[in-house]
Formats: structure tokens, C-alpha cells, sequence
């Protein structure tokens, strides 16, 4: 069976634990695709996660994308947009801080707006949402990562079962930023500065 879908994902879940058949098991292997999922987003951070709104403020605040993770950057808009630094305090005009779901602009910036480019969470799978980028590209992050949730659920199963499906885990999420740090980087220099010999 491919893992190209949610319900797809859901059967090979129960079949490589060894449980098909088992209702209370494969009542809860939603709960373990949900799990994983909320593991990956912290942990991952690719390219694929990479997105960019507009962010319209009211009083210096603006509220954040539903999806947010993390920033890469806030500029401001206009005929002459610049880069924001981060700050705990936001003080300055050209500073921002992060509370909670809100972000919030230093100095008299009481409108207007900013361009974030952020992170954004992995659409989450369901039955009517069946198929993301992630499982795509790395189905086997799915799989292996709802493996080990389900080891942790079974708790009086193997213990190298966990062992096993950790590593493999973790070894599918470095490959994927394995891959993407290559296809970001391949074809940068590296320039050396100073005297050479």
C-alpha cells in the first residue's frame, strides 16, 4: 500500500505495529499521526515551511498567522521597506517583540502594516485533509514517527521496539534537512578572506 494519504498512512500504521484488526488500536492511531505531527513542528525547519503574509497593525500590534511557528524576518512595507531587529522590549521604531500569538512594533508605529516571512505549522492530516507536503515528501517521518507514539502508548510492549523506531525516526528527519540544506546551499561559494599563501 503507498503512503500517499491519511487513511493510507492510518493501515500501514496498524499493520507494521502488528495490531490490524485491533479496534482499540486502530481507534487511536489518529492520536498518534496528532502527536507526531505536534513533534515535528518543533522540530523541523525547512524550506517547505517557509511562507510570508502581510501582518496589519492597530494600535503598534498585529495579530499572527494561525499557522505561525517562528519568524525569519519582518520588514515594513512601502517605498522604502527595511528589515526589523527583534527585541524583548521593542523600544525602538525599528524594533518588534513576539507576545504570545501578537506581535507587537517599538516606537510610534501606531497603523499600517508588515511583510512576515515565517516558519509555518505542518497542515495537519484528517479525513478531510488527506494528503500534505510532508507525507509527500517524507512519509517515512509519518510512519516511523507514529510508530514510536503508538511504542509509547503500548507500554508494556518491546522496549527495542522504541529503540527502533526512534532512530529510524530521526534518521528520516535529518534526511529531509539533509536534502533541503543541499538543495539551499549546493551552490553557494565560500569565499576566503585574507592573505592566501
Amino acid at each position: 500500500m503507498a503512503l500517499d494519504s491519511y487513511d493510507a498512512l492510518k493501515t500501514s500504521i496498524a499493520l507494521w505495529a502488528f495490531r490490524s484488526q485491533d479496534e482499540e488500536f486502530e481507534a487511536t492511531v489518529p492520536d498518534f499521526i496528532r502527536l507526531l505531527e505536534t513533534r515535528v513542528n518543533r522540530e523541523l525547519r525547512t524550506t517547505f515551511q517557509e511562507t510570508s503574509t502581510p501582518i496589519t497593525l492597530t494600535n503598534s500590534v498585529g495579530d499572527l498567522p494561525a499557522d505561525y511557528l517562528a519568524f525569519r524576518s519582518f520588514s515594513t512595507t512601502g517605498a522604502y521597506p527595511y528589515v526589523l531587529t527583534s527585541s524583548a522590549d521593542a523600544g525602538w521604531s525599528d524594533q518588534f517583540a513576539i507576545d504570545g500569538l501578537k506581535v507587537r512594533m517599538g516606537g510610534l508605529t501606531p497603523t499600517g502594516s508588515l511583510t512576515l516571512d515565517y516558519y509555518a505549522r505542518i497542515p495537519a492530516l484528517s479525513d478531510a485533509n488527506q494528503t500534505n507536503w510532508l507525507l509527500q515528501r517524507a512519509p517515512d517521518i509519518y510512519l516511523y514517527g507514529s510508530l514510536l507514539e503508538a511504542c509509547i502508548f503500548m507500554q508494556d510492549a518491546d522496549p527495542s521496539s522504541l529503540s527502533k523506531w526512534t532512530a529510524l525516526y530521526q534518521k528520516a528527519v535529518a534526511d529531509l534537512q539533509g536534502l533541503d540544506h543541499m538543495a539551499r546551499y549546493s551552490r553557494a561559494s565560500v569565499r576566503v578572506s585574507g592573505p592566501t599563501p
